[in-house]
């Protein structure tokens, strides 16, 4: 009967271990898991700021190749009228 007594007290002391040690388990787990969805979080505000950039982004792009298309426009007129205005110099040279 001692024998078996004695193996009573091993393994409540052994439960009582691995008791703590699971106590202290489901406490490391429970920070990984509460790490994990704040930096899941984080993430989900970096991508919806990410998002917003590249839309800004894009839309710089389009801006520049607005201006750069109105601007050669802009310099084909202006090389046009300088090209008439010569011609018209040089038509009026030769007539007088």
């Amino acid at each position: 009967m001692a024998l078996k007594t004695n193996e009573i007290v091993a393994m409540s002391e052994d439960l009582v271990n691995v008791t703590a040690e699971n106590q202290s388990i489901n406490a490391e787990l429970t920070d990984v898991v509460s790490a994990r969805d704040q930096t899941r979080e984080q993430m989900g505000a970096i991508e919806l700021r990410l998002g917003h950039a590249e839309s800004g982004v894009m839309m710089k792009e389009t801006e520049y190749k607005e201006l750069l298309a109105s601007y050669r426009c802009v310099l084909r007129a202006r090389s046009l009228a300088v090209q008439s205005h010569l011609v018209h110099a040089v038509s009026s040279l030769c007539v007088a």
